[in-house]
């Protein structure tokens, strides 16, 4: 399979899931701004006794996570499945 050939694949499934990659992507941000705000805030008004802050601070990490590793994941398998493309050709 050529390189070109498998540039399309992956852009044709890269455009099925686009959807869903800006979805994953708005929540990174989303996430981002949130962990940021929860940052500045904590700095902003020192030492407390409140735990809203660490909430938000531990809670957009873990999102941030979960949204990087499924787009991550989109581009793993439409890699594998390019790579399955070519070893069905080779055999």
């Amino acid at each position: 399979m050529a390189v070109d050939d498998r540039v399309k694949v992956v852009r044709e499934l890269i455009d099925i899931f686009a959807l869903e990659r800006y979805a994953y992507l708005a929540i990174a941000v989303l996430s981002v701004l949130t962990l940021l705000t929860s940052a500045a805030f904590q700095v902003f008004n020192g030492p407390g006794g409140d735990i809203k802050p660490l909430v938000g601070l531990f809670g957009s990490s873990g999102v941030l996570t979960l949204a990087i590793g499924r787009i991550l994941s989109i581009w793993n398998q439409a890699f594998m499945y390019v790579t399955e493309l070519e070893r069905r050709k080779n055999v």
